[in-house]
């Protein structure tokens, strides 16, 4: 269960690290720093308010939250600014689709008893990993002509 809630961190932060790149690249180093501030304070005020309410699942939660609202200060700043056009298909409902399918196919396979190996984990992840491939290639997220140049994704 803690796995599962901390998935979802790791795809906020990815998001929160790119943009915070973005913008120390471009020079925008108090910006940056004014963001990742108020996603620190938020992430305190969860520690000092929620951890003793709640726990651990409040502490995950002003991660989440924290990270969250730094990423989106830094996402309108960037668009703004240096004029970039949202792909919301793209850049969110795609990967979220891929997402899911991996989180409901995981979880499925771990807690049904299907797969009645000692190593069932590792069965769960292979076939989670194949679907979410298949569902990239559907939703032409990654392209066959991509493998064929040399490239990961499409840019």
């Amino acid at each position: 269960k803690l796995l599962q809630k901390m998935a979802v961190y790791c795809i906020i932060v990815y998001l929160q690290q790119t943009m915070t790149g973005i913008l120390n690249g471009l020079g925008k180093h108090g910006f940056s720093l004014f963001s990742t501030s108020t996603g620190y304070f938020i992430r305190m005020s969860f520690i000092w308010f929620m951890v003793p309410i709640k726990g651990v699942d409040g502490y995950i939660a002003g991660m989440l939250i924290s990270s969250a609202v730094t990423a989106i200060i830094n996402l309108i700043y960037i668009v703004k600014n240096i004029g970039i056009q949202i792909e919301f298909t793209e850049w969110f409902i795609k990967p979220l689709s891929i997402g899911l399918i991996i989180n409901i196919s995981g979880t499925a396979l771990m807690s049904s008893h299907i797969i009645p190996l000692h190593y069932n984990w590792i069965i769960a992840c292979g076939i989670s990993c194949i679907l979410a491939l298949i569902t990239a290639l559907l939703t032409k997220t990654i392209k066959l002509t991509d493998s064929k140049n040399g490239k990961l994704c499409s840019i």
